[in-house]
Parts: structure tokens; sequence; C-alpha cells
């Protein structure tokens, strides 16, 4: 994983697992019910994998992230997510990572920019008030 927040104004993929501010918003969204995330258990220490990265997230304790047993259509051993949630440091982290995000910083700005926009109009009217025009 190589950016913490997303860059772009839409997620880059279905899911928005892009980087680490979708990994924590999946944990907003994610029910295990109608998707199912199945990872390897090899896939453990391959950096930039999502149980990689969702075990470094729970580390840094960001998400608790609950894990069955899965086995493969070839039979192998997979690890299936069952459930994941936010914990207060997650949500937080999400807060911030979504602040300095490409969507986020537009809305920043476009906020700024009503605000100006508003005391302009607000300053100049109270201007021509006093001066009588």
């Amino acid at each position: 994983m190589k950016k913490l927040y997303r860059t772009t104004f839409f997620p880059e993929n279905f899911f928005g697992i892009d980087s680490v501010q979708g990994y924590l918003e999946m944990a907003n969204w994610y029910e295990g019910e109608h998707v199912s995330f199945v990872c390897n258990k090899e896939d453990k220490s391959k950096h930039g994998s999502m149980l990689f990265i969702l075990n470094q997230l729970e580390t840094d304790d960001n998400i608790k992230v609950e894990w069955a047993d899965y086995k493969t259509y070839d039979d192998k051993d997979a690890l299936q997510l069952k459930q994941i949630s936010l914990t207060v440091k997650g949500h937080q982290l999400l807060d911030d990572l979504k602040k300095k995000s490409r969507i986020g910083a537009f809305k920043k700005r476009a906020v700024d920019l009503l605000w100006v926009i508003t005391t302009t109009i607000v300053t100049t009217l109270i201007t021509l008030k006093v001066k009588g025009i």
C-alpha cells in the first residue's frame, strides 16, 4: 500500500480499497453478508496484501478484525473476513485521512471560498449602508 489517503475524487476500484483510508472506510460498510473477502494465509507476510494491511491496522489499534478459517476451491487454507470495526483511534485516523484526501481538500476549499464570498458581500452591504448609498 503506497497511499495513506485517497488521491482521486472517487475510489480506484469497486470496493474503494485503494489506500489505508479505503481499508478504514471498509470497516464502516462491511457486514460479511453480501460480500466476502478471503485471504491466503501465506499473505500474512506479503507486504501490500489485504491480510498484511489489516493485521498492521489491527496491531496499531485502529481496527478490530475477526477471521474465520476457510477452505478454497483448490483445498488450500485461507482466512475469511468475518467482522471488522473501527476503534476510537481508527475513527480519528479516518477523519484525518478524509480531510487530507482530494475530495476533503476540495470541500474545504469550497467552504472557504463560500465564506469569503459571504463575508465580502456582507461587508460591502454594511459599508454601503453606513455611507447612506
